[in-house]
């Protein structure tokens, strides 16, 4: 009897010390996405059009960690570019956009070390971000370097659009199209207690 109630004591004090802790260990899932197998077509992204996105539901609550767009580049563009999320404003998947004061973005990257041939692109975020499920939100590129011969290209289909959401872009002001979809992925944490059977067993083993 007694060495069960050791067994049940210790168990205890393993349980105690996970939750005192707050320890977790976080799965990372595809928040939303559109394929790259879908495009079609490429915007040139440079000074004079400087942002392109997507505008997304998050299904679930989630910590963003980071993100993928299908991109490539043209002649010999310099500088870097960096990702952008925050909440979206409009309608998603009519002419939602970027919106609110509260951005996060990624670790730049160097452009000129994209390829000429298109692949995916990852960016990875630098701040706590929380998806909140059921919220609209926008993700986005910016390169704000290179011109009209010298940029980056960011794949989209135009074709047979099946995404929920819409493309945005930035000139001189916002502009949406609701025919159009970015290849995007968009990826953040799903946290799991670590406080499993594992743990009982780890105590049952003592």
């Amino acid at each position: 009897m007694k060495k069960y109630f050791y067994k049940i004591i210790t168990v205890l004090g393993i349980v105690s010390i996970l939750l005192w802790q707050n320890v977790a260990w976080a799965t990372i899932v595809v928040v939303d996405s559109y394929s790259e197998t879908n495009a079609n077509k490429y915007y040139s992204v440079y000074s004079a059009q400087s942002i392109f996105g997507q505008c997304f539901q998050a299904p679930n609550n989630y910590t963003a960690t980071s993100a993928k767009f299908y991109l490539a580049k043209s002649g010999l563009p310099t500088g870097t570019a960096s990702v952008y999320t925050s909440i979206a404003q409009g309608t998603c998947g009519t002419d939602g956009r970027p919106g609110g004061s509260s951005f996060i973005e990624t670790a730049s990257i160097d452009v000129s070390t994209l390829g000429t041939s298109f692949a995916l692109q990852e960016f990875t975020f630098n701040d706590i971000f929380n998806f909140v499920s059921g919220t609209y939100y926008s993700v986005f590129i910016l390169y704000n370097g290179g011109d009209a011969s010298n940029y980056v290209k960011i794949g989209y289909d135009d074709t047979t659009p099946t995404h929920a959401g819409n493309l945005f872009y930035y000139t001189t002001g916002w502009g949406v199209s609701a025919v159009q979809d970015l290849s995007f992925y968009v990826y953040g944490n799903d946290v799991v207690s670590m406080l499993t059977a594992d743990a009982f067993q780890m105590g049952m083993a003592f």
